[in-house]
């Protein structure tokens, strides 16, 4: 079973597509989702998908609604003095905007892509302590094969 955070937790939400004709009009030489297209399959290819500029792999980028943030599981520590993060369950498009940013890819900044996409990037509607979500807020949202 793969799980999601209920949506209290997802901040303000892009949907994929719109990060993706946001990168495609600053820059035409975006490609996502190669993997999928060149057929070469990975564990995670029904929840994630890679963002490429020119071939070269740039961020990851989860599929339908992103939440602003990376979402991940809270675990507890071995020694038990409280959690920690876990297994990540969703990237965010603030992560993944962060990934391209650090690539300095010509035209395409941070302020550019939050031009682009209509925020404000130094301001945020989520909250950091959003980036661990405790198990009893997780909602199962379908189920895997395998």
């Amino acid at each position: 079973m793969i799980a999601a955070p209920a949506s209290a937790y997802r901040g303000h939400q892009i949907h994929e597509l719109t990060l993706k004709q946001a990168l495609l009009r600053l820059s035409p030489d975006f490609h996502f989702d190669m993997g999928a297209s060149l057929e070469i399959w990975h564990p995670k290819i029904n929840r994630w998908q890679g963002v490429f500029h020119n071939g070269r792999h740039v961020a990851g980028m989860s599929r339908g609604p992103l939440p602003e943030f990376s979402l991940y599981r809270e675990e507890p520590l071995d020694d038990g003095s409280g959690y920690g993060r876990g297994e990540l369950l969703e990237i965010g498009w603030r992560t993944t905007c962060e990934q391209i940013a650090r690539h300095w890819l010509p035209g395409v900044t941070w302020s550019e892509m939050s031009r682009e996409l209509g925020v404000d990037y130094k301001m945020f509607v989520g909250d950091p302590s959003e980036l661990h979500i405790p198990e009893s807020k997780i909602e199962p949202i379908f189920d895997t094969v395998g």
